[in-house]
């Protein structure tokens, strides 16, 4: 079951290009949006630099952007 709208999860992102920051939008592509809370860049292990540890905000569905947000767009991938 998916977490309500406004609840604060952990989520892990993989990304060689894009640093989220606080207040940056993650946005899935069945149209799902977060609000990055916390971020931090993996500094030990396999995925060292890559990895980010994220809370965010579970906004809702198709969330508007605002003019200084930037926004993720992310793919889930199988465990």
């Amino acid at each position: 079951m998916p977490s309500p709208t406004g609840a604060i999860v952990g989520l892990y992102v993989d990304s060689r290009l894009f640093v989220l920051a606080p207040g940056d939008m993650i946005r899935t592509q069945t149209g799902r949006s977060y609000e990055v809370v916390e971020a931090r860049v993996q500094q030990r292990g396999k995925w060292a630099g890559i990895r980010q540890h994220l809370r965010v905000v579970v906004l809702e569905h198709d969330a508007p952007v605002r003019e200084d947000q930037r926004v993720m767009p992310i793919r889930w991938y199988r465990r």
